[in-house]
């Protein structure tokens, strides 16, 4: 059969177009190894063990004045496993002594060293002769010069109940101290002080809980401290809590400071009373403002630790605490603020803070030029603008607290260093959960960050560590970062986020490992404007667009990853991006391609298994000096650039070598014309 001279130029132009659409680049071998990036995983924090010794058949008896070999003396003391000399000190902690009713449980004469009893528990103290859970004769236990490190000295936290006499001073017994103790259900006496010989003077109680004692308290002696307020001096010894105080006096505390207006009387010779007796009915009174700079009166923490909602010394070993306050805003400033502390150690713990102003940067606790903190198992919800707020603080720990609901952001730092944020609830707040800008060394761990509209965001922030967050459901973004460098991001899961698991723009040195940023909305990963970021170990599955996308982002890593099932597009998308490294991937089953390269250049896709993807496993529109190396039977398709001028912009056609299609049709319809005009 005669093929005509039309039928014969067509099909030559058809087979140069198909040729020409469907060439592949030459690959070259190279070999890198982006793994040198160590994890750093953060410390946890283990509290020391402590021995319990229950010497219920052997009540404790010291006499400090007897020098006699094998005798019962301080020497001997240290020889029992229940006594330790700690910096010159006598340590007897964490006892449990039934005395059976038949003596004291701890009797203590003639000692003039300074010991500690701490966290013991004595009952059952009985006899016809005085005995007590604690019964000191002619006993000076000089606290005077260790004020300032409370608990070295005295009588602390024990549990003193159920005897005919709790506590019992008499004879010379002078500068003894007895704090923190509950001293309850004791027959005839809670504490009594009196004198067979001598006086038993200079002594302090304070803090401590009497209740359904016989009589609570009684004093035969002279300058003994029970609770005292000098104005003049500005001396305050915060009182005791008696539980029979609103029986005699009713409700008594009209300005809700946690101190009861009538002093509380101490039967006895010695005339005393607890000026500042502890009278918590419950504080729903106004802000709460400590500014430790000095500018104010009535407001710094020595201030605060005279009142019943405040206590400590702002020591490392004893930080003043505020705790288990209900705060209601009331939409007028804040709840609790804290102003230039930062000198001292402190701790708000326990309390509830709600309804702080819609105003500018007002929140549920407030902290400003503020060090050496802990905020521990707080609700900062319902709030009208952020939860929480630190701005210029630095070693501020804050962990366990609610922070949800709140009209704007949920937890919000400003310009902060050394910052702890660990195992918090912090969820359904308008703006973000966690939101910091020019901050370093963060450390994010443990958190359930849901429900917010973004999860984490950072901004020119560096050094910082987001580990083991559950970050489900984040309107927008799980993880957001926006000009912040050396990021370490591990172990998170970051899915279901309407829009991203994982967003960078303008970062660099930022390391994403062993992640789920499965089932988001656009993309698992999308790092913008990035350099030397690395995404290694994370499964990113089933997004909306791409599993990950880079967007003029260079010198990069995509190792070690399962990236698969994304749902438009690509597994892995590079635009204007070089010199980047993928590496080692499973990239399978994505609706179009396993990895698409669109104008980027010079990179490296080495060693990926690439298999399933509906329409090709690696596709690359208008790029250059890619390297292609181990990818199993994966061909590229390649849409090379014209040798001359600029290529046009914009994404590569979805069907590879249409435009070519189209330019060759032209071209053989053109032909055919001019043969049909010659030959007329």
């Amino acid at each position: 059969m005669k093929i005509n001279i039309k039928t014969k130029v067509f099909t030559i132009f058809l087979f140069i177009g198909v040729s020409f659409a469907f060439s592949t680049a030459n690959s070259y071998i190279i070999s890198t190894n982006p793994s040198n990036i160590e994890v750093i995983s953060p410390t946890e924090i283990i509290a020391p063990k402590t021995s319990y010794f229950n010497l219920s058949e052997a009540p404790i008896f010291i006499n400090g004045s007897d020098i006699r070999p094998d005798n019962k003396n301080w020497a001997w003391a240290i020889t029992q496993e229940w006594c330790q000399l700690i910096d010159e000190i006598y340590v007897i902690e964490n006892l449990t002594i039934d005395a059976q009713n038949k003596t004291s449980c701890i009797e203590i004469h003639n000692s003039n060293v300074k010991f500690r009893i701490k966290n013991c528990t004595l009952i059952n103290a009985n006899g016809t002769n005085g005995e007590a859970g604690i019964k000191l004769i002619n006993v000076t236990n000089d606290f005077s010069s260790f004020l300032s490190q409370e608990e070295k000295v005295g009588i602390y936290g024990n549990n003193v109940s159920f005897n005919n006499i709790g506590i019992s001073l008499q004879t010379n017994s002078t500068y003894n101290v007895f704090k923190n103790n509950n001293i309850m259900n004791n027959t005839e006496y809670g504490l009594i002080i009196y004198n067979i010989t001598g006086t038993s003077s200079f002594n302090w109680v304070t803090e401590n809980n009497f209740t359904g004692n016989g009589i609570h308290a009684f004093d035969n002696c002279s300058e003994n401290i029970w609770g005292l307020k000098d104005e003049d001096s500005s001396l305050y010894v915060l009182g005791n809590s008696w539980s029979n105080y609103s029986q005699l006096f009713g409700v008594a505390d009209a300005n809700d400071d946690g101190i009861g207006d009538v002093p509380y009387p101490i039967p006895g010779e010695g005339g005393h009373f607890d000026a500042m007796p502890i009278y918590k009915d419950g504080y729903d009174g106004a802000p709460l403002i400590i500014d430790n700079s000095g500018s104010r009166t009535h407001v710094t923490w020595e201030w605060a630790t005279t009142l019943a909602w405040c206590e400590g010394l702002g020591t490392l070993a004893n930080p003043y605490l505020i705790s288990d306050l209900i705060i209601n805003g009331e939409n007028s400033g804040n709840c609790i603020e804290i102003y230039s502390s930062d000198d001292v150690y402190f701790t708000i713990k326990n309390c509830t803070v709600l309804n702080s102003s819609l105003s500018s940067q007002k929140a549920g606790i407030r902290l400003e030029s503020v060090n050496n903190g802990t905020l521990i198992n707080n609700n900062c919800s319902y709030n009208n603008n952020i939860g929480m707020h630190l701005n210029h603080c630095e070693n501020i720990t804050i962990i366990g607290n609610v922070i949800n609901n709140n009209f704007v952001n949920g937890l919000l730092i400003e310009f902060g260093n050394d910052i702890d944020i660990l195992r918090n609830n912090i969820s359904y707040n308008n703006e973000a959960g966690i939101i910091t800008t020019q901050n370093n060394v963060l450390l994010v761990y443990n958190n359930n960050i849901t429900n917010n509209k973004y999860g984490i965001s950072l901004l020119n922030s560096e050094d910082c560590n987001i580990t083991c967050n559950n970050l489900h459901k984040n309107d927008q973004t799980g993880i957001r970062l926006y000009y912040s460098n050396q990021t370490i991001i591990s172990n998170n899961i970051a899915n279901d986020c309407a829009s991203y698991g994982l967003y960078i723009t303008n970062g660099k040195d930022n390391y994403c490992k062993d992640n789920d940023l499965s089932s988001n909305g656009v993309s698992g990963v999308y790092i913008s404007n990035g350099v030397n970021n690395n995404i290694s170990n994370c499964d990113i599955l089933n997004s909306g667009s791409h599993g990950i996308h880079f967007e003029d982002s260079n010198s990069s890593y995509i190792v070690n990853n399962t990236i698969s099932y994304n749902l438009q597009d690509s597994g892995i998308y590079l635009r204007y991006s070089d010199f980047n490294v993928i590496w080692n991937n499973t990239v399978n089953n994505n609706t179009e391609y396993g990895i698409h390269l669109h104008y980027s250049d010079n990179n490296t896709i080495r060693g990926n298994i690439i298999t399933g993807n509906i329409i090709h496993c690696i596709y690359q529109y208008y790029c250059n000096g890619n390297i292609f190396e181990y990818n199993g039977d994966c061909v590229p398709i390649t849409v090379d650039p014209p040798p001359n001028g600029t290529p046009p912009q914009g994404r590569g056609p979805v069907i590879p070598g249409f435009d070519v299609f189209i330019l060759i049709g032209t071209a053989c319809l053109l032909s055919v014309l001019l043969l049909r005009k010659r030959r007329k």
